[in-house]
């Protein structure tokens, strides 16, 4: 697949960066014009998730759950 912001020349360069905790960081590069910078950054982004759904491949996100209780301490000052 070729995106039409990138320039052809040099090719593009995509290397495994390490291995992580949820998955593998990859580190991307491609050249481009200056002036192009959001474009292909916004349609690189789009393809990839394009190219992926239709690989049936999900990306796996950390979750968090984050529980708030009331506090009840009575020296706790307000606002704190």
């Amino acid at each position: 697949m070729r995106n039409q912001y990138a320039l052809d020349n040099p090719e593009p360069l995509i290397l495994i960066d390490s291995f992580e905790n949820s998955g593998i960081a990859i580190l991307f590069g491609v050249w481009f014009e200056r002036s192009r910078l959001v474009d292909l950054k916004n349609s690189l982004i789009l393809d990839m998730q394009k190219a992926f759904a239709e690989a049936h491949i999900e990306i796996p996100y950390p979750k968090l759950d984050i529980r708030i209780r009331e506090s009840q301490r009575s020296d706790i000052p307000e606002g704190t």
